[in-house]
């Protein structure tokens, strides 16, 4: 797998990357709550679809910069 699709059904070790999915999730999960934050959940539902293989990393990280900039957090300013 490159990391751009997702596991499927046929892949023999789909059960392994869920399993690391869903760790890397909930360490993720665990460490923003730890610090006071929160996950909505339009979020958890897209990191639900990550654990599962509907959704890459990529694709992941594409909709959560998309959310927040949707709720106003300013975009990185990129050399000039």
């Amino acid at each position: 797998m490159t990391g751009q699709e997702p596991a499927g059904a046929a892949d023999p070790s789909a059960g392994d990357q869920k399993e690391l999915r869903r760790a890397v999730v909930s360490g993720a999960v665990h460490s923003t709550e730890m610090e006071g934050g929160r996950v909505s959940a339009a979020a958890a539902a897209d990191l639900d679809s990550y654990v599962d293989g509907a959704l890459s990393a990529e694709e992941l990280v594409v909709r959560v910069k998309e959310r927040l900039y949707a709720a106003g957090v300013p975009r990185p300013v990129v050399g000039d």
